[in-house]
């Protein structure tokens, strides 16, 4: 079965796979750049998903609207036991706290 978790963790086009870094996705850094399938969240090629760029979009707009009105944090106290097939997630979710704080 394949894994999108294994490629994105044992290819060796990012720099400390196992860490959470953003910037790698930058323009600066560009790591996924360096080959055709090195990160394929949407997959890749003829069955690449369609709805991909509004996928994207809507995500991007939702992390912004959280992060400018809201404070979150995890509602246990522990770190979620993560599950990683065929994607990686939370075991039973992820149980997230949001506080509406005014930007203003």
């Amino acid at each position: 079965m394949y894994s999108i978790r294994d490629t994105h963790e044992t290819s060796p086009v990012f720099q400390s796979p196992e860490q959470f870094d953003p910037d790698r996705f930058g323009p600066e850094r560009d790591e996924c750049r360096s080959s055709r399938f090195s990160y394929v969240p949407f997959g890749g090629g003829v069955r690449s998903c369609i709805g991909k760029e509004l996928a994207q979009i809507i995500l991007k707009t939702l992390a912004v609207e959280l992060i400018e009105t809201c404070k979150w944090t995890l509602a246990s106290e522990k770190f979620p036991k993560m599950q990683t097939v065929p994607i990686v997630h939370p075991v039973n979710g992820l149980h997230v706290r949001f506080s509406y704080s005014n930007p203003l």
